[in-house]
């Protein structure tokens, strides 16, 4: 029988917007589920829209964010689960388990990563949205 998921997975569980924080940038959606998956809870979303959103400059996985070895941002791997950290961060990670994004709570419910727009990487905002909207 399947673990019942913790009070963190039943309230964060939901329709998110995953977009980047500035006037026109790009806007995906991302259903957070609480069933559990390896790697914590089940994504879901159109990876072909997330895929826009490029990681940070990263070697590849594990090397740290380091510019001088000419790494480039790549595509976003596939969004496949999603865990709290002890920090209160959403972790959406992929399959290898590798997170793709670190969200940072704010004190009005959104969610936040900042990232370095001077190398083109948009800092994200993720907040829940109305299962009712789907304009986007």
């Amino acid at each position: 029988m399947p673990e019942a998921p913790d009070a963190n997975a039943r309230r964060i569980k939901g329709i998110y917007q995953l977009a980047e924080d500035r006037e026109g940038g790009r806007a995906c959606r991302i259903i957070l589920t609480d069933e559990r998956t390896i790697g914590g809870y089940a994504a879901q979303a159109n990876q072909a829209c997330v895929a826009k959103f490029a990681l940070p400059w990263y070697c590849g996985h594990g090397d740290a964010t380091d510019m001088d070895k000419n790494c480039a941002p790549r595509p976003t791997e596939d969004v496949f689960a999603w865990f709290v950290a002890p920090d209160g961060q959403i972790v959406l990670i992929d399959g290898a388990r590798q997170p793709l994004f670190h969200l940072s709570p704010l004190s009005d419910g959104v969610y936040y990563e900042r990232r370095d727009g001077s190398v083109g990487q948009e800092s994200l905002s993720f907040s829940r949205v109305d299962p009712a909207d789907t304009d986007r």
